[in-house]
């Protein structure tokens, strides 16, 4: 009899967004050799993730239109105008609980991290492991995944991270020289940074 496959590693994409400070669409902006969705996209996979699931909202049929995302599920958020990112996360946690070891978090719009972050983040085991750039906590985290249903329960009063103190999940917080974990599209001239940054990837 053979032995029950183990559980993937997944990856969880928030896309969901207006993009409203950026005054354009953000997963869909030119990043490196694709585009911001699809090299997050790309992080995922590097770091394992056999499954990437996408959270939509704004603009839902061009992000599912993608040719970079083939291969990737995706689920729709359709409060996206006027409900908080944790709310997409919660739809994306729902539609992947049962169904993974671990999952990879990630807004759409933090494109520019090292590969050696990732390693180290996947190389750690507690119910949430993030990393830090002087001192100031980034993404993408990775939550254990018999977390998931204790999140869902939060009343969405401060985000994942009141959701993660409010729980008391033991954190192990990787400390590392990328800035790019910390940084994301909000604004144009954020948008600049982070081309800079992938330009050093």
């Amino acid at each position: 009899m053979n032995a029950e496959k183990p559980l993937p590693l997944a990856g969880l994409i928030s896309a969901a967004g207006l993009s409203s400070r950026m005054g354009a669409f953000k997963p869909l902006l030119p990043f490196e050799n694709g585009t911001i969705i699809s090299r997050c996209v790309e992080n995922m996979r590097f770091a394992g993730a056999e499954k990437v699931l996408i959270v939509t909202g704004h603009r839902a049929d061009e992000i599912k239109a993608h040719s970079a995302l083939k291969g990737c599920s995706f689920v729709h958020n359709p409060d996206y105008a006027k409900n908080q990112m944790f709310d997409s996360l919660c739809i994306g946690l729902k539609e992947l609980e049962g169904k993974c070891s671990r999952v990879i978090i990630s807004p759409v719009d933090v494109p520019a991290v090292k590969a050696e972050t990732l390693r180290a983040l996947i190389a750690e085991n507690a119910d949430v492991v993030r990393p830090m750039y002087e001192g100031k906590s980034g993404h993408p985290i990775v939550l254990d995944a018999e977390c998931i249903s204790a999140v869902l329960s939060h009343s969405g009063e401060g985000g994942l991270r009141g959701a993660i103190e409010k729980l008391g999940l033991e954190v192990k917080e990787i400390e590392c020289d990328d800035a790019g974990v910390c940084i994301d599209a909000d604004r144009p001239e954020d948008y600049e940074l982070l081309k800079k940054l992938g330009e050093l990837l």
